[in-house]
C-alpha cells in the first residue's frame, strides 16, 4: 500500500473519530483538530521508516543530514559545541517539549531504519515505543493522531491486497529478521 493511502485511511478515521467526539460530547476539537492531524500523518508514515523508498525513511535521512551539516558548520563557528547542544536544549524546553523523548523517538527510529521491512516497526514492541516516544516528546494533542495513524497502518498493511501475513503479536527484537536472525540492512 502507497503512503498516501495510509495518511488518507488515518485522515478519514481520525476526523471521524473527531466528528463522533464532538456529536457526543463537550469535546475541545479546536484545540486538537490540527495537532491531531498532524500527528496522524506523521504515525501513518512512520512504520514504513524501514523501507529504503519510503517517504519517512528519505525525509528522516534528509533531516539528520541537514541537522549534521548545521551542527558541525555550528561547531566550526563556534569552537565551544556545547553552547550549541546547550541552546538546542533551551529551545526544546522554551517550547515544552523534552529532549529524552525527542532522544528516545530518534533512537526508535534508528532501530526501525536498520531492522529489515515490516519487522521491528510492525511488531507489538515497536508500535508501543514509537507512541510512547512520541507522546514522551510534548506533543500531548498531537499523540492521538500519531497512535491513530500508526495503528491503522499496521491494519490496513495486515488486510490489504498484497496478502502478505502480517504478525502483530510476534516478539521480535530490532535488527531481527523472519528468522530471528541478526539482520542489519
Amino acid at each position: 500500500m502507497k503512503c498516501s493511502s495510509h495518511a488518507k485511511i488515518g485522515l478519514i478515521s481520525l476526523n471521524s473519530l473527531i466528528l463522533i467526539l464532538i456529536l457526543t460530547i463537550d469535546f475541545p476539537y479546536s484545540e486538537y483538530i490540527v495537532p491531531c492531524n498532524i500527528g496522524v500523518i506523521i504515525g501513518s508514515y512512520i512504520p514504513d521508516i524501514d523501507s529504503r523508498a519510503s517517504i519517512a525513511n528519505k525525509f528522516f535521512n534528509t533531516t539528520m543530514g541537514i541537522l549534521l551539516i548545521l551542527t558541525i558548520l555550528l561547531g566550526l563557528a563556534d569552537t565551544k559545541l556545547i553552547n550549541v547542544i546547550d541552546d538546542s536544549i533551551y529551545l526544546l524546553k522554551r517550547y515544552g517539549l523534552n529532549e529524552e523523548g525527542l532522544i528516545f523517538f530518534v533512537l526508535a527510529v534508528i532501530l526501525g531504519k536498520l531492522s529489515p521491512h515490516r519487522m521491528f516497526t510492525h511488531k507489538w514492541l515497536g508500535t508501543m515505543i514509537f507512541i510512547v516516544s512520541f507522546s514522551m516528546i510534548g506533543f500531548s494533542k498531537a499523540t492521538l493522531g500519531f497512535a491513530v495513524g500508526y495503528i491503522l497502518h499496521i491494519i490496513a498493511d495486515a488486510i490489504g491486497s498484497k496478502k502478505t501475513p502480517l504478525r502483530f503479536f510476534e516478539f521480535k527484537l530490532p535488527l531481527r529478521n523472519s528468522k530471528n536472525k541478526l539482520s542489519i540492512k
